[in-house]
């Protein structure tokens, strides 16, 4: 388990951290998650996008977090379960309807479960306006443009007097 600081957020499921005792700051994703996309100005946002990427932000931004690496995905960022206080953040989020489960495999933390009571009890973004498009799908539809992507490596492993 690593202890982090959050920088801040990209959108609910993409956290901006410093690892303070090495000197690095990176980005990661939030294990079994995914929030609605938020690509920029130039592209299109899904459907509770910034809202979701606000109300995490209030959560952790300025925060002391715990990470534990999983594995790195396609973009090289770190995923990791996430835990703030002791409590699982992507448990909260999902209770919340912030975010989807993204579970591919057996789900002993119930996050599936959890979906579909936020689904239930229509919270967070299943009380937003407008159709509810999976975020993996929302990608495929409308892919961010290359003005648009994110450049997720300008903050992966630097040291903190060559980051700006």
């Amino acid at each position: 388990m690593i202890t982090v600081y959050c920088n801040g957020c990209h959108d609910g499921d993409t956290l901006q951290v410093e690892d303070r005792t090495a000197g690095l700051r990176y980005y990661i994703r939030i294990a079994d998650i995914d929030a609605p996309e938020v690509f920029s100005p130039y592209s299109t946002d899904q459907n509770f996008g910034r809202k979701a990427g606000a109300i995490v932000r209030s959560i952790v931004k300025s925060k002391t977090l715990q990470i534990v690496l999983l594995r790195r995905d396609i973009f090289n960022r770190r995923v990791c379960n996430v835990s703030l206080n002791g409590v699982d953040l992507a448990t909260t989020l999902l209770r919340d309807g912030i975010v989807w489960a993204d579970v591919r495999k057996p789900d002993p933390l119930g996050l599936k479960e959890l979906q579909a009571t936020a689904k239930a009890q229509k919270l967070g973004l299943w009380d937003y306006p407008g159709r509810k498009i999976r975020p993996s799908t929302w990608r495929r539809l409308y892919p961010p443009t290359r003005r648009s992507a994110i450049d997720l490596t300008f903050w992966d492993d630097q040291p903190f007097w060559s980051v700006d």
